[in-house]
């Protein structure tokens, strides 16, 4: 069975709406893109989400913030170019002690 093809238009609705609660991770993206399409991988999820997330974070849109599990609080900004340069790390797009989280813009 061939992977369903992802328009970016669902991939930014889902992380517009993640980032607009509080503190979802990475991870959080693909769980809920895999949820919406049970044939889709977990790397073919994250292959349909990098580039939408990096366009993102290159047009100023979105942030990322370092978040501590279970002590929480208010994420530590992650400047762009590292942000962008997590999207390629496999261990971004898993949930651990410490792991990378969306911050919307008020403007987006």
């Amino acid at each position: 069975m061939t992977a369903p093809l992802i328009k970016p238009a669902e991939v930014q609705d889902l992380i517009r709406r993640l980032a607009r609660e509080e503190w979802s991770g990475l991870y959080q993206i693909i769980l809920g893109l895999t949820a919406a399409h049970s044939e889709l991988s977990e790397t073919a999820a994250i292959d349909a989400v990098r580039p939408v997330l990096r366009a993102l974070l290159e047009g100023d849109l979105l942030r990322l913030g370092w978040l501590e599990w279970p002590e929480g609080g208010t994420p530590l900004d992650i400047e762009p170019p590292d942000a962008i340069r997590l999207l390629d790390d496999p261990v971004s797009w898993k949930a651990g002690e410490r792991y990378p989280v969306l911050v919307a813009h008020s403007r987006w």
